[in-house]
């Protein structure tokens, strides 16, 4: 589609977004959190019309709206909130898409990073703020079931549903699913944000039925890392809810637990750079795990040469080679860790604000909160996957970031006041603590 009519279409789908909430609320509201987490979760079908980063931003805007209309204060803060939303978002998409102030390459970069990163956060936010929260939970969980059937559907037949995507692959001659979405690990740390929707917000045979599904579908992914923090979520939250004793004893080693995780970390890292690196396995799976190790080593070595980072596009080509049976590696071309990749960009400061997300996620867990574990989760995943370099993966996370920071860490969600902003029109508090 011409960009000139693709920023005709979305200014006029603002438009009639808005006024349609404004009419049928209540539905209007249901459908935008459902058409969020289909742009996520399905991006690849959005790319058939445009980029799907231009559509999720314009959903994204019509959720964040939705839910500013919903809050119980007064009408001007209301109206001023939605407009400055709506406004934001006609600018960005006038200025992206219409003028094109950047290159395609790099105006993906820069509308990601200061266009659906803070829309996402915002929406988050004032999804707590107005009490419907679990919408967004619903909505996620659904998309995410029928995904996952999809995902093993694709492993059975050996093959995408939807052909075309560049980044299909296989292991040890096995299709490792990715049905509508970025990319197969993208999709599994997608679904295990779901988990905690269907493991939080559901009960009895519904979680039954839910769980091993989700399960499912991350295993067809053959992502380890996905798969390893799902059963640990599993087990965690299993055992805390029938033992609160231990749930009582994670909140009092929280603090000193953090602190010694960012102490610990330069360490670490420091002690995997000494050990030097490279991929010497012909195993596809040891050759993966390999290189990770390998990247974590490089950084060291790129903080010493640029401690501010290389900027947004990262060290440039040939910089950093790794040798393997598979032929030559450049680091630049993919770094599989949000830790890393931070480091290669940003530098310190880069490593500085990723700590910061840290403390706030971990402060801000609470048992009954879905959102916090999905935020948590997420942050843990960037150990071996970069975050920020994909669409979905940054928007989820900022959602979860803005969600957990909307109410105070030590409240429990079902104890909102009148400056909780309850909604107006739709009295849900979000979801209630689950009792196992």
């Amino acid at each position: 589609m011409p960009s000139h009519i693709a920023l005709a279409v979305l200014l006029a789908a603002l438009a009639v977004g808005v006024a349609c909430r404004i009419s049928a609320p209540r539905i209007v509201g249901h459908l935008t959190n459902v058409a969020i987490v289909t742009a996520v979760m399905w991006p690849r079908l959005y790319e058939l019309a445009m980029p799907p980063r231009f559509a999720l931003a314009v959903l994204l805007a019509l959720g964040a709206v939705s839910c500013a209309l919903s809050l119980a204060a007064s009408v001007p803060t209301r109206t001023l909130i939605s407009v400055s939303v709506l406004g934001f978002t006609g600018v960005m998409l006038v200025a992206f898409l219409g003028f094109q102030v950047v290159t395609a390459g790099v105006g993906d970069t820069y509308f990601r990073y200061f266009v659906v990163a803070p829309l996402s956060a915002a929406y988050g936010y004032l999804l707590v703020r107005s009490g419907r929260i679990a919408e967004l939970g619903y909505a996620l969980l659904g998309v995410a079931v029928i995904t996952s059937v999809l995902a093993v559907t694709e492993v059975v037949t050996d093959g995408p549903i939807l052909k075309g995507n560049t980044f299909d692959e296989f292991i040890d001659g096995q299709f490792r699913s990715a049905v509508f979405s970025e990319q197969t690990l993208v999709l599994s740390a997608l679904l295990l944000c779901a988990l905690t929707v269907a493991i939080v917000a559901t009960a009895g045979t519904r979680r039954v039925l839910f769980v091993p599904v989700l399960l499912a579908g991350i295993a067809a992914t053959f992502s380890r890392g996905a798969l390893i923090l799902a059963v640990c979520y599993v087990i965690v939250v299993a055992v805390s809810a029938r033992a609160p004793g231990i749930r009582r004893y994670i909140a009092a080693v929280r603090a000193p637990a953090t602190a010694f995780l960012l102490l610990a970390a330069p360490m670490v890292l420091l002690l995997v750079g000494a050990m030097g690196y490279g991929v010497t396995s012909s195993d596809p799976t040891t050759a993966s795990a390999q290189y990770r190790r390998a990247i974590y080593a490089i950084m060291p070595e790129s903080l010493r040469t640029h401690p501010l980072g290389w900027g947004a596009s990262g060290p440039p080509e040939g910089m950093y080679m790794l040798r393997s049976p598979f032929g030559t590696l450049d680091v630049s071309a993919t770094v599989d860790s949000e830790v890393v990749h931070v480091a290669l960009e940003y530098g310190y400061f880069g490593l500085a604000l990723l700590a910061i997300i840290v403390v706030v996620v971990i402060a801000r867990v609470r048992a009954d909160r879905w959102w916090s574990h999905m935020a948590l989760l997420i942050t843990a995943a960037g150990l071996y996957l970069s975050i920020h370099s994909w669409l979905s993966l940054l928007s989820v996370w900022a959602i979860a970031l803005g969600a957990a920071a909307a109410n105070p860490p030590r409240r429990s969600s079902a104890d909102l006041t009148e400056r909780d902003s309850q909604p107006i029109r739709e009295p849900s508090t979000g979801l209630e603590p689950v009792h196992f």
